[in-house]
């Protein structure tokens, strides 16, 4: 497991948990036609999978409930810039699957819910179910420009 930012796992995993968005919360309720505490739940979640993302050499992928948040996340550009930089140290790029990554489907999904228990337990709410959500994008956990040589915006 890779330390996050010169600091403790630990530590990194409470600040982000701690980090609320009151813009992202509100959109996911209207989108996703959820209640206050289900889109915070579901926020949260998102931000755990940024966590496994960065500290994992291996390619995993969130549920495509998780993704949505992600993607929510996303819209807010500056906000999610900051957040990235401030808690890991450089951006979390999301890479959309192609035909390529569709091969090994079950395994990132295995992949990333024993990383996500290993991390958080075993009781994770139902947005980690794959079997009810499917699975979204892939993230490989690493900086550019590996992931994402097309964009080079590694730091401030």
């Amino acid at each position: 497991m890779k330390i996050v930012n010169n600091r403790s796992n630990e530590v990194v995993l409470n600040e982000i948990i701690l980090y609320e968005h009151i813009g992202v919360v509100a959109r996911i309720m209207k989108e996703l036609n959820m209640n206050e505490k289900e889109a915070k739940e579901l926020f949260d979640d998102a931000k755990r999978f940024l966590f496994l993302s960065v500290t994992t050499d291996e390619k995993i992928s969130p549920t495509t409930l998780i993704d949505e948040a992600w993607h929510t996340f996303l819209l807010y550009t500056k906000d999610y810039y900051d957040f990235c930089f401030k808690h890991f140290g450089r951006m979390v790029h999301h890479k959309p699957f192609d035909e390529q990554h569709h091969k090994n489907v079950a395994d990132r999904s295995d992949l990333t819910l024993r990383l996500a228990h290993s991390h958080f337990g075993s009781s994770l709410s139902r947005n980690w179910d794959f079997s009810i959500h499917g699975q979204g994008c892939c993230c490989e956990g690493k900086p550019l420009p590996s992931c994402c040589p097309e964009m080079n915006y590694t730091s401030k």
